[in-house]
C-alpha cells in the first residue's frame, strides 16, 4: 500500500478535501445541514477544499463558503428532467441495469472524469465522502500518490431505505423497481464501505446495520445535531393552536408522511380545533400533496423557508408521523433546541435519545396520533414540560460545536494508529 501523508501539529500544514453530492449550503434540509457543520469543524482543524456537485453550478453560492474553506469546486451535473418521459426511460434503464439511481448519477463518466481531474494535483492528508452514493469514489482516491485517510459519513443506510421502500411502495407497480434498487444499493456498500478506513453513523442503530460487512475498529457514531440556545423555556404565543411540519418533499419518505398526515390525521385534530393551522414547510410538493391539502381546513403549503428557527417559532406543536426512512431526523433536533414539542411516530424519533412522555410523545397509529397533539394542543403546561425536558436533552446531547469536537477526535485518533491496509473494492480480507 502507498503511504499515507499524515503531518503531525505544527509541522506544516493539514489538508482536507470534503465531497458532497449536494452544495452544503444554506443548510435548510437535514443532510445539508450535517454535511455544512461537519464541514465546518473540518476546516478549523485543516485547509479544506470542496468538491461539490449540482445541475446549476451558477446558481450556488460558493462565496459563501470562502470564509470556511480554501477552495469551492462545483461539478456540473448533467440535466436529468424530473418528471416526463425522459425520467420514466432512465429509470427504467437503470431498473433493467441493477444500478441504483443516485450511484448512477454521481458516476456517470463526465462527472468521475471531473473528480479525477480535480484530484490528480492535490494532496491531501484527509477526505471525507458525504453519503453513501458516492462511496465508489474511494477507487480514485485510492488513485493518488499518497493515500489520505478516507472517510465515508453514511447520513442514512441506503440499503435498508430501499427496502422499506420494496416493503411499502407507494405505488404497487414501485416494487419491482424498489427491489432491484435495493439489491443494488447493498451490493454498493458491502463492496465499497470496507475499502474506507473509517464509516461514520449517525446512530447506534444505523451502526449495527452496517456491521455485516465493516471491519473491526471501522465504524463509529457521530450523531446528527443542532445548533442549542439557552433558555430551555418557551414562551406561549398568540393566535390559533399551530402545528408544523417541516422537511425537503424532494425525500420520499417525507412526502409521504405529508400525504398520511393531511388524509388521516389532520382532519381529526382540525374538528377538535377548527381553529388550528398546519403550517407544511419544505422544498418542493408533489401534485398529489397540492389536492390533498387544498380540500383540507386551515392547511398551508409553506414551501421553503430561509429561518428554520423563524418558522419554529411560529408553532404550538412539531409532527414527525414518518413511517419510512433512515439516518435521524435533525428537524426534531432543531425544535427542541427551540423549546417545541414534538409529537412523532417511532419510526420518526429512532436513533435520537429519547423518553417518551418525558421530552417527546411517540403514537404511531393515525387516530393515536391526532389525539396526542389534540392533548398537547389543550394544555399548555403539558407542552412547556415536554418542551423543557427536550431542550435540556438536546444542550446535554446534540450541540453542533461538541460533535464537530467529536469528529475531529475520530479523525486524530485514527491518524495517530499503526497504518492498516484497507481491502480493495470487492476484495475479501
Amino acid at each position: 500500500m502507498r503511504p499515507r501523508s499524515v503531518v503531525a501539529a505544527g509541522q506544516m500544514t493539514r489538508r482536507a478535501l470534503f465531497v458532497s453530492p449536494e452544495f452544503p449550503f444554506p443548510p435548510t434540509s437535514g443532510g445539508r445541514a450535517r454535511s455544512f457543520h461537519l464541514l465546518g469543524a473540518i476546516a478549523q482543524w485543516a485547509e479544506t477544499d470542496l468538491l461539490t456537485f449540482s445541475e446549476t453550478p451558477t446558481q450556488e453560492l460558493p462565496q459563501a463558503l470562502t470564509g470556511i474553506c480554501r477552495t469551492v469546486k462545483v461539478v456540473a451535473l448533467p440535466v436529468h428532467p424530473p418528471t416526463g418521459l425522459p425520467f420514466v426511460l432512465r429509470n427504467l434503464s437503470r431498473a433493467l441495469r441493477g444500478v441504483n439511481p443516485l450511484v448512477d448519477r454521481f458516476n456517470e463518466p463526465d462527472v468521475t472524469d471531473a473528480v479525477r481531474t480535480w484530484l490528480g494535483p492535490h494532496v491531501y492528508d484527509l477526505i471525507v465522502a458525504e453519503h453513501t452514493w458516492i462511496a465508489p469514489y474511494i477507487e480514485l482516491f485510492q488513485e493518488l500518490k499518497s493515500m489520505p485517510l478516507a472517510v465515508l459519513d453514511a447520513h442514512n443506510v441506503e440499503s435498508d431505505l430501499w427496502h422499506q421502500y420494496y416493503l411499502c411502495p407507494r405505488r404497487w407497480w414501485y416494487r419491482p423497481a424498489a427491489f432491484r434498487y435495493f439489491r443494488a444499493m447493498r451490493e454498493i456498500e458491502s463492496r465499497f464501505a470496507p475499502a474506507f478506513d473509517l464509516i461514520l453513523t449517525t446512530s447506534g442503530i444505523d451502526r449495527q446495520r452496517f456491521e455485516s460487512f465493516a471491519r473491526p475498529g471501522q465504524l463509529a457514531v457521530v450523531p446528527n445535531g443542532t445548533a442549542v440556545r439557552s433558555p430551555t423555556e418557551r414562551r406561549e404565543r398568540a393566535g390559533p393552536p399551530t402545528v408544523g411540519f417541516l422537511g425537503s418533499l424532494h425525500y420520499p419518505p417525507n412526502e409521504a408522511s405529508v400525504i398520511y398526515l393531511l388524509e388521516e390525521i389532520w382532519p381529526a385534530i382540525s374538528e377538535a380545533f377548527p381553529t388550528a393551522r398546519l403550517l407544511i414547510a419544505g422544498e418542493s410538493s408533489s401534485a398529489t400533496v397540492r389536492r390533498i391539502a387544498a380540500t383540507r381546513s386551515h392547511v398551508q403549503l409553506v414551501g421553503y423557508v430561509a429561518e428554520v428557527e423563524s418558522f419554529l417559532d411560529q408553532l404550538d406543536v412539531m409532527v414527525v408521523p414518518l413511517r419510512h426512512g433512515s439516518g435521524t431526523r435533525i428537524k426534531i433536533l432543531d425544535a427542541w433546541a427551540r423549546a417545541l414539542p414534538v409529537v412523532s411516530t417511532t419510526k420518526g424519533a429512532e436513533g435520537i435519545d429519547h423518553r417518551d412522555g418525558e421530552d417527546i410523545l411517540i403514537a404511531d397509529a393515525a387516530r393515536e396520533f391526532s389525539s396526542v397533539v389534540v392533548k398537547l394542543l389543550s394544555d399548555s403546561a403539558l407542552r412547556a414540560g415536554i418542551g423543557h425536558k427536550a431542550a435540556e436533552r438536546v444542550q446535554a446531547r446534540y450541540s453542533w460545536t461538541a460533535i464537530g469536537r467529536q469528529f475531529i477526535e475520530l479523525i486524530e485518533s485514527k491518524l495517530a494508529q499503526p497504518e492498516a491496509t484497507a481491502p480493495s473494492p470487492g476484495s475479501s480480507e
